[in-house]
């Protein structure tokens, strides 16, 4: 899929990243396309998240417990959704 939005990652790119430069075009591109297929799911999205996060790590539960997982994934999602919403202004962010 990420060839399809003529996404490549070379060198530059992933240290011009850990440097704190904004993403291209292409990569934002890329990102907005797939947030809007995942969130149309909805909360199912979150419990596909953190069922497979505990799946690869499920000594990641012990920092769940007594957290209401309902609201934490609706938290997960605001915040995936406010992220995705200000790709194109990133100081938002901060």
């Amino acid at each position: 899929m990420a060839a399809r939005f003529g996404l490549t990652v070379s060198r530059r790119q992933s240290f011009n990243c850990r440097m704190g430069f904004i993403m291209t075009p292409a990569q934002r591109d890329f990102v907005q396309h797939n947030w809007k297929l995942v969130s149309v799911l909805g909360e199912t999205a979150a419990d596909l998240f953190y069922d497979r996060l505990f799946e690869i790590d499920p000594g990641l539960k012990d920092l769940f417990q007594g957290v209401d997982l309902a609201s934490q994934k609706k938290k997960l999602l605001k915040a995936l959704a406010f992220a995705v919403a200000t790709l194109e202004a990133p100081q938002a962010l901060l």
